[in-house]
């Protein structure tokens, strides 16, 4: 089951959500988490928990380098992080991800 929720609060948002995943009968929570770097960048994500580490650990390495003007640019920081670590990963298998 998920349940989420958003709404808008001025120049902010909430969310809300609620995940139940369940692997082989055993509840895993690897799925919809929240990454927030102070008030420059947040991220709703889903998938394996060790691609999501990998990426925040990236992330906070280029955060400061990250800015309104770059954040949707196909050379930016971000994008290249994320192509960075989806290569290091494209062989990865998700039934191990944990």
């Amino acid at each position: 089951m998920t349940l989420i929720a958003s709404s808008r609060f001025g120049n902010k948002a909430i969310y809300v959500y609620d995940v139940r995943v369940t692997r082989d009968g055993v509840p895993v929570d690897n799925i919809l988490k929240w990454l927030k770097w102070d008030n420059r960048l947040g991220l709703l994500i889903a998938g394996p928990v060790a691609f999501w580490s990998d990426i925040k650990n990236q992330i906070d390495v280029v955060i400061q380098n990250i800015n309104i003007h770059n954040i949707l640019d196909e050379d930016g920081p971000l994008r290249q992080v994320i192509i960075d670590v989806s290569i290091k990963y494209s062989n990865f298998e998700y039934n191990k991800a944990g």
